[in-house]
């Protein structure tokens, strides 16, 4: 197994259109395998050693899928039954927490309670980096009666499942505003393809977690206190998550400019008012 087959198994993965991320990691995997095998001695080859192995990921980025306080409070009054009803349920509740799907999935009644000031908490373990968390449960009106709706459990379904229905419902939601995509797949360059889809079909499991973090900055929570809710481990992770630093600087950008021009029309209507 050396660079030849490495081009051979991108080949491969590129005629299924593998997007970039499943395809390196189907890399990665293969060199941790073989890097095993050669320490417990099986084989001496170390052709696949080297940077270089996975293919580059360009810079093009698409926007940033996210459901805004008034698309969740659509989702949370829509009238559903039987499995869309649990898993809108389920969607809020991670929308409301901003944890992993590994997290928000497996709540149980232990996850909660009040504090001494009666202020009801969630807290929790991350599953996949052992991160602890506290998270407040009024930050939404509509989480605590859905928890109580549950028993304070999660409903209980695949993530395949979730994903495909959650799509349907927000649909259904008229969550339909145009989008801009980017994905990437592998091959031996990675390719880019670029596109407008409806918000509906761009919504999945981490559409919840993303959109809790970017909420919360929105409504004028720092940085370092996010972080203590979402476990990231840097702002600037954070700030790359959320997506906020090209469009802060778009925004800067037009204040200023809304500014300037407020400024120079009121110095015209100074002037105009002493040439009277």
């Amino acid at each position: 197994m050396d660079w030849n087959f490495r081009l051979e198994l991108i080949d491969w993965l590129s005629e299924r259109n593998d997007k970039l991320a499943y395809g390196n990691k189907t890399l990665s995997v293969l060199r941790q395998f073989l890097e095993r095998a050669r320490r417990k001695k099986l084989h001496t080859n170390i052709d696949y050693q080297g940077a270089g192995w996975m293919v580059p990921k360009k810079k093009a980025v698409g926007e940033k899928v996210i459901l805004m306080p008034e698309e969740l409070k659509i989702l949370a009054d829509l009238r559903l039954f039987d499995f869309a009803d649990k898993v809108r349920d389920l969607f809020l509740i991670g929308a409301a927490t901003g944890q992993r799907f590994s997290d928000y999935s497996r709540y149980t009644p232990n996850n909660f309670y009040k504090t001494i000031n009666n202020i009801p908490i969630l807290s929790v373990i991350s599953q996949k980096t052992d991160t602890p968390a506290k998270i407040p449960l009024n930050i939404f009106p509509w989480l605590l009666p859905i928890l109580e709706k549950h028993n304070y459990a999660s409903p209980k379904m695949s993530m395949q499942k979730f994903n495909e229905t959650i799509k349907d419902i927000c649909k259904k939601a008229k969550l339909d505003s145009q989008v801009f995509i980017v994905d990437q797949y592998i091959g031996r360059k990675a390719r880019v393809e670029k596109k407008y889809v409806p918000k509906y079909q761009s919504v999945s499991s981490h559409t919840c977690r993303r959109s809790f973090a970017t909420n919360l900055y929105r409504m004028g929570y720092r940085l370092p206190q996010i972080m203590l809710l979402t476990g990231h481990a840097t702002e600037s992770h954070l700030r790359e998550y959320i997506g906020i630093d090209s469009e802060v600087n778009a925004e800067e950008i037009a204040f200023s400019i809304m500014r300037r021009k407020k400024e120079k029309n009121s110095g015209e209507n100074r002037l105009r008012i002493v040439n009277l």
